[in-house]
């Protein structure tokens, strides 16, 4: 028995040592491959500790606005990473922190999914890491410093209620399981790899909360000051640092005071209210102690504690107009919930399945908490003394959640893009706890461990994909064509726009599309002097008629790579999806690219040597439906063939003769699909079979070839001939471009015609 007693706490330390060392191996791969500042205001948050390290004294929030927007915030992290970063080089920070006008460029942009990059990224910031960059990531392992401390703490409360909970289901499988969630989930992962006080609030209320459990359970300890009233002063300290970290701090005055309130009714009733007395100002001492500095500083400077008309001047571009009403607030509920999980840093999300299944884990730990509940109703009777204090701790819990959620839904209705969970990371401790007992509860006791250790493996193989199968391709580079990829390209010569970009080939990746689809593009382009300016692609495609049917205006490489990165001399390959309209008819669509400088004036830069802003890439066949089409005036039957295979019949024509001129319109049907291109010949005869005029193009004036025809499609080639008054018939047939080998031209009996070529008559001529 003594051996188990000492072997358990034995195994136990090696699992979270374990757990631990695997946080921090998964931290440091997303700071890593995370590029800089590209996490949720993580460029200002570290130029407020930029700032802090330089000037040594707090920020004036009236003037010093554009140091940075977060210099609202309370200063216990950025104090701590100043310390960390004031010995290291920072000189370069301007240049690794320079805006890329194009994230924040509506018109490409509006969703914040079009463009990644919020910052212009340079070498500057490759490893091994120099100067600011260097900084970046050692401010960085101060926030996985805080996360493996909460995960530490998260470990130690869950225990204790588990120890209370004995012999519950599942119980003492709680603790490891509660912290691998947080440990493991991808979201608090990146939170704890980035400069961000969301990390140092999260840590300093989980730590509040570790004390509030101790004191509700009333933990053993050899030293009298974690039993005596004196923990209320540590109590305040903790909310103290909390309150230092992110004024949401301050909410977690609600549970510690219900803990004043609950250890005071444990003492007698003549001094409850001296024990309550006693000890909130004892709690009010430890947080005057710590936080009672900054918010004197505050009211001194700035006419409020916490320097509140400051901080809504500073947010005021967030603010929501109107502000979000009750049916809003819970549609954007969905949101937050999935972002618990996902949406790593900006707008970066997982597939739709990953989400599924957390789901499915969350109702399942609902369903699990409801029927725990439901059992301790039932044995509320038998086991009240030993549960009264397992309660009143998970009520501590609760009411921290509460309070934390209620602040954080005013906090999301009055202002822009808050529908993000690591806003209320701070409560972590009761979500993980709640999950990880509810799964153990519908869990039967055999495959408790088994099931547990599945989950975490998913979670750790999810996390550890993470940083290189969303993060890294989000923000991924273009590679550079070698000299023999590059030799490879078709139409070696290109053209330039402006002496600025130079397109090397363009190609067109299909035949057709249909509408309400996309057109892929392939662009081989670089530049040929230093950008100074993004520059944006914009493909357009116009029908016969000029009318645009589509239209795509992007940041090159999906948003990823904008002009002033491109170095000079070289050439990459970059892919677009050209949206065609919906209600584009059926017919051949010209595709163009132009470059549009948001500074140049005019906007488009020109093709040089062609006076235009547009370069034409091909032509793509859009599939609309099949319009019928008119009977012919005058019948005909003849059948054009290739390698055996019939291709296209002539059903007719149309013809008139006005002034010298013909008005020819053939009716064609397409048998099988062409896979090239042909010409047609319409030599003029006289009477003796000479040819007196002659005429060869593509169908439609080349505008029409035939590798666009479909099977069973009609078309109407119209041409107009000039012709002598000797004319008296037509020979017709078609020949291969580049080859010119006829097609076999067929009669109704399946001979062949002369020569392969069809002699239809000419009607007489119109009266003039």
């Amino acid at each position: 028995m003594a051996q188990q007693t000492v072997t358990r706490p034995r195994r136990q330390a090696w699992a979270i040592g374990a757990l631990l060392a695997v946080f921090v191996l998964l931290s440091l791969s997303y700071n890593a491959v995370q590029p800089l500042f590209e996490a949720p205001d993580e460029g200002d948050h570290f130029a407020y500790a930029d700032y802090l390290a330089r000037e040594r004294r707090l920020p004036d929030l009236a003037h010093d606005l554009a140091v940075s927007h977060e210099i609202i915030q309370p200063p216990l992290y950025y104090a701590a990473v100043a310390l960390l970063i004031g010995p290291f080089d920072r000189s370069n920070l301007a240049d690794i922190s320079r805006l890329n006008p194009d994230w924040f460029d509506k018109d490409v942009n509006a969703n914040h999914r079009s463009v990644a990059n919020q910052y212009i990224h340079t070498a500057a910031e490759t490893f091994p890491y120099q100067g600011a960059a260097r900084a970046v990531h050692v401010a960085r392992l101060f926030s996985t410093l805080l996360g493996a401390l909460t995960v530490l703490l998260v470990y130690a409360t869950a225990r204790m209620l588990a120890d209370v909970a004995q012999p519950a289901d599942g119980a003492g499988l709680l603790p490891f399981l509660a912290a691998a969630l947080t440990a493991l989930n991808p979201k608090f992962i990146h939170v704890s790899s980035i400069v961000s006080n969301d990390i140092a609030i999260t840590f300093a209320a989980t730590l509040a909360c570790w004390w509030m459990v101790r004191i509700v359970i009333d933990v053993p300890s050899p030293l009298s000051i974690f039993r005596s009233r004196a923990s209320f002063l540590l109590l305040g300290i903790m909310v103290g640092i909390a309150v230092l970290s992110k004024v949401t701090g301050l909410a977690l005055l609600v549970p510690a005071g219900l803990l004043v309130v609950y250890k005071a009714r444990q003492s007698p009733a003549a001094v409850r209210f001296r024990d309550a007395l006693l000890s909130g100002l004892l709690m009010a001492a430890g947080l005057a102690l710590v936080a009672g500095p900054w918010l004197i500083y505050n009211a001194v400077h700035y006419g409020n504690p916490l320097a509140w008309s400051q901080v809504q001047a500073a947010n005021q571009t967030l603010l929501r107009q109107p502000p979000l009403n009750l049916p809003q607030l819970i549609g954007a509920m969905p949101e937050v919930l999935v972002s618990y999980w996902g949406v790593i840093g900006i707008e970066l999300r997982y597939p739709p399945w990953v989400d599924w299944v957390f789901a499915v884990g969350l109702v399942a730990a609902v369903l699990g908490v409801v029927r725990l509940a439901y059992r301790a109703w039932r044995r509320r009777a038998t086991e009240a003394a030993l549960r009264y204090p397992l309660f009143a701790a998970l009520s501590i819990l609760l009411v921290w959640e509460l309070a934390l959620f209620i602040s954080y839904a005013a906090w999301l209705r009055d202002y822009v893009g808050t529908e993000n969970s690591r806003l209320i990371l701070p409560g972590v401790a009761l979500v993980v706890i709640a999950v990880a007992a509810g799964w153990l509860a519908l869990l039967p006791a055999k495959a408790r461990t088994v099931v547990a250790a599945l989950a975490c493996a998913g979670m750790a193989l999810l996390s550890a994909a993470t940083p290189f199968a969303l993060i890294q391709p989000a923000f991924a580079a273009p590679a550079y064509l070698t000299d023999a990829q590059r030799a490879a390209l078709p139409g070696q010569s290109g053209v330039s726009f402006g002496g600025k970009i130079r397109l090397q080939h363009a190609q067109i990746d299909s035949r057709s599309v249909q509408p309400g689809r996309a057109v892929a593009v392939s662009v081989y382009w670089g530049a040929q002097q230093p950008l100074r300016q993004s520059y944006h692609a914009i493909l357009s495609a116009r029908d016969a008629q000029g009318n645009l049917i589509g239209r795509l205006e992007a940041i090159p490489f999906n948003g990823r790579f904008d002009t002033q990165r491109w170095a000079v001399g070289r050439i990459f390959r970059d892919d677009y999806q050209l949206p065609i309209d919906a209600t584009a008819q059926r017919g051949i669509a010209t595709v163009q690219i132009a470059v549009r400088g948001v500074y140049e004036k005019p906007p488009l830069l020109p093709v040089d040597g062609s006076g235009s802003g547009q370069f034409t890439i091909g032509e793509i066949k859009v599939l609309g439906p099949l319009q019928p089409v008119a009977a012919p005036q005058y019948t005909f039957d003849a059948v054009f063939a290739g390698a055996g295979a019939r291709l296209i019949e002539l059903q007719g024509f149309d013809a008139a003769t006005r002034n010298g001129r013909l008005s020819l319109a053939l009716h064609w049907l397409c048998l099988q699909p062409p896979n090239r291109d042909y010409t047609l010949f319409v030599h003029v005869l006289d009477r003796n079979g000479k040819i007196i005029a002659q005429q060869d193009a593509q169908p439609v004036n080349g505008a029409y070839p035939t590798s666009m025809w479909d099977a069973q499609e009609q078309v109407i080639d119209r041409r107009t001939i000039a012709i002598p008054g000797s004319a008296a018939s037509l020979r017709l047939g078609w020949y291969a471009s580049g080859t010119g080998v006829r097609l076999q031209a067929l009669k109704p009996d399946g001979s062949r015609w002369a020569d392969d070529a069809v002699t239809i008559p000419l009607p007489q001529a119109d009266a003039p």
